[in-house]
């Protein structure tokens, strides 16, 4: 791919800017001004001296004036050349910066965007032989709330879900398909329009995300959805491992690539048993 871009400004061609033919023509009429008088004094004939003495009515300039004169034109010639290139050095650059925001505007436009929290958390842990639980056999089901915002339809390809283990960061990937209705057993009072009860334990029934969202049912322009994404913590745990979250970090991955992190302010984590 050709470049585009130009080569810096250099010194040299600064330099060349300031002393090129305008400079050059008018210290040469100044040149020819201020030392007039003494030519026609050192070269000019007695009758022209004459006649030059009783017409010249400028001063008598010696060669300190003629220096200060160059002085003089070369400043001004160098501050209006830097003024100049700055002009066109902000003029260039604002035009740059409107060609890079038209295309970042066009690539927002083409791109979902995709907002969402997470509702609820389900956990259930492993058990040891004497009952306590295994925070490392942890699996956590999250009923996640997802809206597309951009007339840009798409599918979620990836959840990735950000623990914490010993003092390392470590990704888990949530699987959004599995055997539905999966009916979870809690004694919270977190209730919903998929929870009932009988009047000793509460079962909330969750649905798979990846029944909400599919490439014959992709997420459009103001769609929001509900479904639940399991994250087996184990998978990403080896041994003994000390595994700590306190909220959860999640990220969706939609088909283009784009990530998108969704919030999970304070939420509700509820253990539970997982039924059929």
């Amino acid at each position: 791919m050709r470049s585009t871009i130009r080569q810096m400004y250099t010194r040299k061609e600064h330099y060349k800017a300031i002393f090129g033919p305008w400079w050059a023509m008018l210290n040469g009429l100044w040149s020819i001004l201020s030392s007039a008088d003494t030519l026609v004094g050192k070269y000019g004939s007695d009758g022209f001296r004459r006649a030059w003495d009783a017409s010249w009515v400028a001063p008598r300039w010696g060669w300190k004036i003629w220096a200060a004169g160059v002085a003089v034109t070369t400043a001004i010639f160098a501050i209006e050349l830097s003024f100049r290139r700055i002009t066109k050095h902000e003029i260039e650059a604002e035009a740059r910066e409107k060609q890079l925001q038209g295309r970042l505007d066009e690539q927002l436009a083409n791109k979902p965007l995709i907002r969402g929290a997470v509702l609820v958390a389900f956990s259930t842990f492993g058990q040891s032989l004497v009952g306590r639980p295994i925070h490392s056999h942890t699996r956590l089901v999250l009923v996640l709330k997802l809206t597309n915002h951009k007339d840009v339809p798409t599918t979620i390809d990836k959840y990735e879900l950000m623990i914490r283990i010993g003092t390392q960061d470590r990704i888990v990937l949530g699987q959004d398909s599995f055997s539905t209705p999966m009916k979870i057993e809690h004694q919270s009072n977190y209730k919903d329009a998929q929870t009932s009860s009988d009047g000793f334990h509460y079962y909330t029934s969750v649905i798979p995300m990846r029944m909400r969202i599919h490439s014959g049912l992709p997420l459009g322009r103001a769609a929001t959805v509900e479904g639940a994404v399991i994250f087996d913590i184990e998978d990403a745990v080896a041994g003994a491992e000390d595994v700590w979250y306190e909220d959860f970090s999640l990220t969706v991955i939609d088909a283009l690539g784009n990530r998108f992190p969704i919030p999970a302010n304070h939420t509700m984590t509820i253990s539970c048993l997982i039924g059929g």
